[in-house]
Parts: C-alpha cells; structure tokens; sequence
C-alpha cells in the first residue's frame, strides 16, 4: 500500500503554532497514523476519519484528534495529502487559532 506524503498548509501551520507544542504532535501523530495509508475513509469505518460535505474551508475529510479537528484534501495522482485546518472543537463550534468558525454557509 502507498504512503501519502502529508504537507500542511499555511494556516494549518498557523493553527497549530497557536494550539501549542502539544497538540502539534497529537495532530502530527494522528495523521501519520490514520491517514498516510488511506486517508479516504470507507463509509462502513469512519471513526477517526469522516467524508464532509460541503464546506467553508474547501475540506473534503477531517480527522478526529480527542477535541481538536484537521481538516484535509486528499491528492490521490500526487500520493498527498494536505492539511488545510486544524481547529479545536469542544462541542457544536469550530475555533481556529481562538475564534469560533462556521463551517456552513
């Protein structure tokens, strides 16, 4: 099975320098553990990983770590997958980087 290459961009850097040291490598790790192998989740199995349907940020995925979310694109010709957001989560609101976010029109 082919590996993706997982990139991050600009403001998923961001959010991450915001949310701290800790929580980088709970998302680092999440994604390198989830979704490098098959970031597409099979409806049957979602659990960690999820289909979203339309949105705001442009994210076709997201993956689940404890109540933060990152939100991601897969590339299947390029073998990648980018990480678009990420975004802490407590209940029914997104924040990034502090401030609540909808993620629907």
């Amino acid at each position: 099975m082919a590996r993706y290459l997982i990139t991050y961009s600009t403001l998923a850097r961001a959010d991450l320098r915001f949310e701290g040291r800790r929580v980088e490598a709970l998302v680092v790790e999440a994604a390198s553990r989830y979704v490098s192998d098959a970031p597409i989740p099979v409806p049957s199995q979602e659990g960690q990983r999820k289909a979203l349907d339309a949105n705001l940020l442009g994210a076709a995925y997201r993956l689940r770590v404890r109540e933060w979310r990152a939100y991601y694109n897969v590339h299947e010709d390029a073998a990648e997958v980018v990480i678009v957001r990420v975004g802490y989560k407590p209940r029914e609101m997104v924040y990034f980087q502090g401030q609540p976010s909808a993620m629907r029109d």
